[in-house]
C-alpha cells in the first residue's frame, strides 16, 4: 500500500503537535494477480473503518480497482522458440524471462 496523495496535514517544516480538523489520504494498493479486487476493496475497508481510535469519522471512496494481472503459462512451441533465439543472440546462454507488475489499462 502507498500513500500517493494528502491533503489536510501540514509539510514537515510547519507540523506541531496539534489535532487537525481534517485530514484526506489517496492510497494506491497493488494486489497479488489472483486476489478478488471486490474481496480485497471489502477487506480494505474493514480494515481501515474497525476499531477507529478517538471516534474519528473515516470514510472510504474505493474507486479504480481492479485485477491482478499474470502472465499465462506460454505455450511450448512459443517458449521453445524463445529459448532457441536467445541461445543464438547470447550465443548458447540460456534465455530467462522476467515480469514486472504496472497498471496499465490495456493488460486486461
Amino acid at each position: 500500500m502507498t500513500v500517493i496523495g494528502m491533503d489536510g496535514i501540514p509539510a514537515v517544516a510547519d507540523a506541531g503537535n496539534v489535532l487537525r480538523p481534517n485530514t484526506r489520504a489517496k492510497l494506491s494498493v497493488r494486489l497479488p494477480p489472483i486476489m478478488d479486487p471486490n474481496k480485497a476493496r471489502d477487506i480494505i475497508v474493514e480494515k481501515l473503518t474497525k476499531d477507529v481510535p478517538f471516534n474519528a469519522k473515516v470514510t472510504v471512496n474505493a474507486k479504480g480497482y481492479g485485477p491482478g494481472w499474470s502472465m499465462k503459462e506460454l505455450t511450448p512451441w512459443l517458449d521453445a522458440s524463445i529459448k532457441e533465439a536467445g541461445a543464438l543472440f547470447w550465443e548458447g546462454k540460456e534465455t530467462s524471462t522476467y515480469g514486472c507488475g504496472g497498471s496499465i489499462p490495456f493488460l486486461n
